[in-house]
């Protein structure tokens, strides 16, 4: 019998991409991230998609917490984000994660 090693469905890939198909695609979008619960920390997104962000910050997010985050594009307002963290990966410099939007309910 051959044994084979496998990940998980839901396992991020070599570059932190869910296996899981999404409804969307993503899309380039870069914003400056201030996180602010539960641990403070900045960052900046690297790609967004219907219903979620890709991100690059400089303190560690483990998954399945609830993040509250503003995120500010170019010139624009920032907006106050409630987050999922789907999945999240340390780095030489930091740490990456996918993020699910949950909106402020």
């Amino acid at each position: 019998m051959a044994l084979t090693l496998e990940s998980p469905p839901n396992a991020p890939t070599l570059l932190g991409l869910s296996r899981q198909r999404r409804s969307s695609a993503r899309r380039p979008f870069n914003a400056d991230v201030e996180l602010v619960s539960p641990v403070a920390g900045g960052g900046v997104t690297l790609n967004a998609s219907e219903g979620g962000l890709r991100v690059a910050v400089d303190c560690p997010l483990a998954a399945g917490e609830i993040c509250l985050l503003y995120v500010r594009e170019g010139g624009s307002p920032e907006r106050l984000e409630r987050a999922r963290v789907a999945w999240s990966r340390e780095l030489r410099d930091g740490w990456i994660a996918g993020l699910q939007l949950i909106g402020l309910h």
